[in-house]
């Protein structure tokens, strides 16, 4: 049975296959392994690292001991209902079985979806996107007033902290640009400049 933790350099509580995890969560089984391969997403830190039994601490192992038993007490997924039909009592009472029982047929549809690695992906490209359209990182407050058409000395400061990313500023609503002193004829041209910015960047 191989064991899982939380990575110690990621500092919040994650979640990995429905399971929220602390830096004191044991986890284990064959599912959480990918989380724990560096070649899943390369370049970033993986989510888990495997960890053994004998380096737990005693709560640990005892959370070990639980997830291992809870594990344990899963039957295979192979393992279909067997009725009293499939099997044969011989006189000295032993119970034979007669035919194996069938395997439960999973039609297309039907299939669970396990969208965890994918959410993890749209996370981590959220994130990616996040740091590489960081307003602050592209442009210095001089920059910002003369590349978006509708900012000013007196505006600059409120919307960069109101709006930390390009892709932010696309999304940007008419009443919050209003709120922060953009002047109405200037709500379309300040998204489609921060749009254009995106687009060069990618």
């Amino acid at each position: 049975m191989r064991f899982y933790k939380k990575n110690p350099e990621i500092r919040d509580t994650i979640t990995v296959q429905g399971v929220a995890l602390d830096d004191e969560k044991i986890v284990c089984g064959d599912r959480f392994a990918i989380f724990a391969d560096p070649a899943t997403f390369p370049g970033i830190p993986v989510r888990l690292i495997e960890v053994d039994f004998s380096e737990m601490s005693r709560d640990q192992q005892r959370r070990a001991a639980d997830c291992a038993a809870e594990h344990d007490g899963i039957p295979p997924r192979s393992l279909g209902v067997i009725k009293s039909d499939q099997f044969q009592v011989t006189p000295a009472a032993e119970v034979k079985v007669v035919s194996p029982p069938p395997r439960p047929v999973v039609k297309e549809q039907e299939k669970p979806v396990d969208n965890g690695l994918d959410v993890l992906k749209k996370h981590i490209e959220s994130e990616k996107k996040s740091k590489t359209h960081a307003l602050e990182t592209l442009f210095s407050l001089e920059d910002f007033i003369d590349t978006f058409p509708g900012v000013t000395p007196a505006n600059a400061q409120i919307l960069r902290k109101k709006f930390k990313t390009l892709d932010e500023l696309v999304e940007a609503s008419n009443s919050t640009l209003r709120a922060c002193g953009v002047k109405p004829n200037f709500f379309g041209r300040l998204r489609d400049r921060a749009q254009a910015e995106i687009d060069e960047l990618e």
